[in-house]
């Protein structure tokens, strides 16, 4: 039999591997994946949130990334942070491979155990040198999860920065050089390397030896198999993506009024393409860890490697002390970060929103403005039904001490009450329409009080409180910060204000609150503005030199009020994180169309018509 005809058998015993008893296969996965969730990600979200207070930045961005990482405390946290990573990365792949393995041999994979052996193997591999491994090991993640990396760069805003297409093109081929490049190194001496040390028992330093000199001679074979094997797992990720694209249009033209469908689409194709890279991960990395081990027994290297058939149910074998330890220890762990978890997404939410290098933000001006009359519950409910990031509303105090939502300093614009707030009493506000002015669909509409604002938002939708800041006497940054407290929303508010003072009095009572000077220009002395977490411009007068300038401060920059399609393009492609706009649903369809999802919504727009 010729090798090209062996290599559909290959082919199709892989395909057994992955999809006889694959309910057991996913059960396995899912159980680490948990504990991964549970363990990693809470303690990433602390180690980060306490190198930002130590190196003094308020925000990572594309233009200070590099400033960030190579601060010696962001560098220290990163080598915890990718340890532990490959220490999880390493158990999957080594859960993998016995699965694949048992499989092989038995033909009865027991993934409630293998779980447990695969951790056991992980730590208990630590004095054997399995350190040595984790080049081998990334290898391994990078080489079979390319259409995962293609898929993450072609949705990311990150290719948007080279506006040149030839310079573009350029990139994309010098990539597909290096992953060639890599895939040829990677076959020469390295596929066989994790079978090795987990079937034979080896130290580091054996398997890397042992798995060189058994690539060197499979090489050639390999690197075909591999190749067709990868365009098939493409072919089939991709069908689902599309088959999922056409599902969510399908819901959303069904669920949602026409003009909130785009925005509703837009929104949900978002979280499912963020699902889906976790999908992509899963599916490439099993797959293609299922073809080598398919190789693996099929050259015969398991027999060479002291893993004959007799004894392969050892690999299933751990002794049951240690794996009760292994376990108990795991699971108090994961229990204690799951704690350390919740409570901190209940009282803050996340301190990763601090990393902005991808999609801009869209925040909502004084709600939905557009189409409701500005500052109420009914506009700021309008906005998030239109999908905004921020609703950005306007607070000041009335002469009882209570915060409302107004922009005026007068009442009258928008109840018809010729009196200045501050010399108005609540019980006199909470009488007065606030609607009518704008149509009289929304007459008997109400100021809300910044605390119904709270209760309305929360969990719901980011807000970013414009403080009509008059004087230190007045306590309004005293009123908003003990409200965002008792509700618990640190990290769900921003606040802003022309206020220099009210801004400094807001980090002094609660520094976990992000802060954004409203400035018509930049000033000078940047670095100096103590207190200020962003800084929020009127759009016309910002250049990509000011983006830079604030970014490298380790800030952000917000700019207002945009609501044109030409200026939106300009702010994203000179690299602004966050645009107030009148028209939530309106910008964020335009630079969607801008980051290769044309096509998407041209075919949503067919299926609407």
């Amino acid at each position: 039999m010729s090798f090209s005809d062996t290599r559909k058998t290959i082919w199709g015993n892989t395909r057994k591997l992955l999809f006889h008893n694959w309910p057991l296969l996913v059960l396995g996965q899912l159980l680490i994946l948990i504990v991964f969730i549970l363990a990693w990600v809470p303690l990433m979200a602390l180690l980060f949130r306490l190198t930002l207070k130590a190196t003094g930045f308020s925000y990572v961005t594309l233009d200070n990334l590099q400033s960030f990482l190579l601060h010696p405390l962001s560098l220290l946290m990163l080598v915890v942070l990718f340890l532990l990573l490959s220490l999880f990365l390493l158990w999957e792949l080594y859960y993998l491979t016995g699965y694949f393995s048992a499989m092989e041999q038995l033909g009865r994979p027991q993934p409630l155990k293998l779980v447990a052996v695969s951790l056991a193997r992980v730590i208990t591999g630590l004095p054997q040198g399995s350190l040595r491994l984790l080049g081998t090991e990334w290898l391994n993640l990078i080489l079979f999860n390319l259409p995962l990396l293609a898929f993450a760069l072609w949705r990311s805003r990150l290719q948007t920065l080279i506006s040149n297409s030839q310079t573009r093109r350029l990139v994309w081929l010098g990539a597909g050089v290096l992953l060639l490049l890599m895939l040829g190194w990677f076959l020469w001496r390295r596929i066989f390397v994790l079978p090795d040390f987990w079937s034979a028992q080896l130290t580091g330093r054996q398997a890397l030896l042992s798995g060189r000199s058994k690539g060197r001679c499979h090489a050639r074979n390999s690197l075909g198999c591999l190749l067709v094997w990868n365009l098939e797992i493409l072919l089939v990720e991709s069908l689902i993506y599309l088959l999922l694209m056409v599902l969510t249009m399908l819901i959303v033209t069904a669920s949602f009024s026409r003009n909130l469908a785009i925005a509703a689409f837009i929104s949900i194709n978002e979280s499912i393409e963020r699902y889906f890279v976790f999908f992509l991960f899963l599916v490439s990395t099993t797959a293609n860890q299922a073809l080598v081990i398919r190789l693996y027994h099929f050259y015969g290297l398991a027999k060479t490697a002291g893993f004959p058939e007799e004894n392969a149910a050892a690999l299933l074998k751990i002794r049951r002390p240690s794996a009760r330890r292994i376990l108990a220890v795991t699971l108090v762990a994961v229990l204690a970060a799951d704690t350390y978890f919740m409570v901190s997404l209940i009282r803050n939410g996340s301190s990763l929103n601090a990393i902005s290098l991808a999609d801009i933000k869209l925040t909502s001006h004084r709600g939905a403005s557009w189409q409701a009359p500005e500052n109420t519950l009914e506009a700021i409910d309008l906005a998030r039904e239109q999908q905004a990031d921020y609703v950005e509303i306007d607070v000041r105090l009335t002469s009882d001490g209570v915060p409302v939502i107004l922009h005026d300093s007068s009442l009258r614009r928008t109840t018809g009450l010729n009196q200045p707030i501050w010399q108005t009493d609540y019980a006199t506000v909470s009488q007065l329409d606030a609607g009518s002015w704008f149509s009289p669909a929304f007459a008997g509409v109400k100021v809300p009080t910044l605390q119904e604002v709270l209760e309305a938002c929360k969990g719901k939708v980011k807000l970013n409180l414009d403080l009509k800041y008059r004087s230190a006497a007045e306590g309004l940054a005293e009123k908003v910060v003990a409200l965002i407290q008792q509700y618990e929303m640190a990290w769900q508010c921003v606040v802003t204000s022309t206020s220099l003072a009210c801004l400094q009095d807001v980090k002094a009572l609660d520094p976990d609150i992000q802060t954004g000077y409203i400035g018509i220009r930049l000033l000078t002395g940047l670095s100096a503005y103590e207190g200020v977490d962003f800084f929020s411009m009127r759009a016309s007068l910002v250049t990509q030199t000011v983006v830079q300038q604030i970014h490298a401060s380790g800030r952000l920059i917000c700019v207002w009020t945009v609501n044109n399609k030409s200026e939106l393009l300009r702010l994203s492609r000179i690299g602004v994180d966050n645009i107030i706009t009148d028209r939530p649903t309106y910008a964020r369809e335009v630079l969607y169309q801008s980051e290769s999802g044309n096509y998407l919504l041209t075919l949503l727009q067919i299926l609407l018509d």
